[in-house]
């Protein structure tokens, strides 16, 4: 009888050890998080096992090639690319550019209520924003309460779609340095804080600038680029942006080189590793995202123009586009649409079983690819345009969608108090491409009647004169 009373006062202890170890367990995990997410607006960040100051440097110093940016994923519905202080506002907001994965229950709906899919909404049912600072040594932090939104860009949706995110806090962001966002899932504790480096603007303003949607291919053609280059170098282009979905070893050299040998001419090359590589998933592997990037991060020059690399706008008139936009600042557009033809390699007079030339030498008379469609398409069809990016929220490929004043620029009103369109007799944009896959019954490229158009090469020794394709030509050496 005393052995069964001892064993069962035994079982009585150690379920009450049990109890207690399990209850310790809970406490302890409950003051992480308490810790870690439920500390005042703004407050000092949990300790991390080093230094915040080092934890900040190393951030700062792990920039590659001109202000690299990768993809960073929060969770399986959001990826973030990049973020930037957004100055215009008062008080300022972050605005943070990424990818979202669109329900498929949203996906299933009427196409007409697309629209609707990309109305400005709060964004904090799902996620939570925080602003990272230093101050005295230590990491402190501010909730995005003023503000936290999400808004879809997207022309074309598939699962992915291009988004921002606005974030603003209590805080005076323009007097703070080192700024740094989180974005994490609202419902899983204990979720990884990862740090993203937010950029300001550059006190020193450039006057032009290039956006290129992402390099595919992959690219190959370093002959091309460098004239690409070049050419714009000779109409006034100090900045260029590029993104590396696939280039070759050889094109990356080029541009490495071109980088970090001429001074006045700015190359960046950003990294466009997007979380998936079809087109299915993601219109255009996310090119309209690359190119609202580079909105923001050329948002401290006058003019940015958004060209391919298959793209030459020729200015009929002036001898440079920085000479026909000096001309035109007293205007004061937030865009300016430029025309569209097409030089097609369809076109090009060859020798009888000369093969179709892949990207070709535009300069090359022997080639004579100077014959164009004489239809010069209206604008916002097929046309690019130059913007002033501090006057711009969001661009489509054609056109600017949204101007930093209104909800939408489709409607005309709005159009004609932003934009000026410019006549074909003073910039038009030469398209070299191969029409073929293009050319369609209610578009019949192919069978447009032609005219001969060699203005181009009024700035070919210009072109060759420019410090870039100098480099290039000895690079072949």
């Amino acid at each position: 009888m005393k052995i069964r009373k001892s064993k069962k006062a035994l079982q009585n202890t150690l379920h009450f050890l049990a109890l207690t170890v399990l209850i310790l367990i809970l406490v302890v995990s409950l003051t992480k998080v308490v810790t870690r997410y439920a500390c005042s607006e703004i407050g000092q960040f949990p300790a991390t096992g080093i230094e915040s100051t080092q934890y900040l440097s190393r951030i700062d110093s792990d920039q590659g090639f001109e202000q690299q940016n990768t993809w960073t994923r929060v969770s399986d519905e959001l990826f973030v690319y990049s973020t930037y202080l957004d100055d215009r506002h008062r008080p300022a907001l972050v605005r943070v550019v990424g990818l979202w994965k669109i329900p498929r229950a949203r996906l299933r709906q009427n196409p007409l209520q697309w629209p609707s899919l990309k109305d400005e909404s709060y964004f904090g049912m799902e996620f939570r924003g925080r602003v990272f600072y230093e101050d005295g040594g230590r990491l402190m932090n501010s909730s995005c309460s003023r503000v936290f939104t999400r808004q879809i860009f997207e022309e074309g949706l598939k699962i992915y779609a291009g988004l921002f995110i606005k974030c603003g806090t209590e805080l005076t962001l323009t007097n703070i340095s080192s700024l740094h966002i989180s974005i994490y899932p609202k419902e899983i504790p204990n979720y990884p804080t990862k740090l993203i480096p937010i950029q300001s603007r550059s006190p020193l303003r450039g006057f032009l600038s290039i956006c290129v949607r992402p390099l595919f291919g992959p690219f190959d053609n370093v002959h091309q680029l460098a004239q690409f280059i070049s050419y714009y170098e000779a109409m006034g282009v100090t900045r260029f942006t590029f993104y590396d979905l696939s280039i070759s070893p050889a094109v990356r050299r080029y541009l490495s080189k071109l980088g970090s040998a001429i001074s006045g001419i700015q190359v960046q090359l950003q990294a466009w590793n997007v979380p998936t590589g079809t087109w299915n998933e993601l219109w255009d592997y996310g090119s309209l995202t690359a190119l609202n990037d580079c909105l923001l991060r050329n948002i401290d020059y006058t003019y940015v123009l958004v060209v391919d690399v298959d793209e030459i706008i020729v200015p009929q008139a002036q001898d440079s586009i920085l000479e026909v936009m000096r001309r035109m600042e007293y205007r004061n557009y937030s865009q300016y649409l430029i025309r569209n033809t097409f030089f097609c390699l369809e076109f090009c007079k060859r020798e009888p079983g000369q093969e179709y030339l892949n990207g070709f030498d535009v300069f090359d008379n022997s080639i004579n690819c100077h014959l164009r469609t004489r239809k010069v398409w209206p604008a916002e069809m097929r046309s690019k345009y130059i913007m002033r990016p501090e006057r711009v929220e969001q661009v489509g490929h054609h056109w600017v969608t949204k101007f930093w004043s209104d909800r939408s620029v489709r409607r005309k009103t709005n159009r004609l108090n932003h934009t000026f369109e410019f006549s074909p007799s003073d910039l038009i944009m030469n398209h070299y491409r191969s029409c073929a896959s293009i050319s369609t019954k209610r578009q019949p490229i192919l069978n447009e009647m032609l005219v001969h158009d060699d203005r181009i090469m009024n700035f070919k020794q210009r072109m060759q004169d420019t410090a870039s394709f100098r480099l290039y030509l000895s690079s072949k050496s």
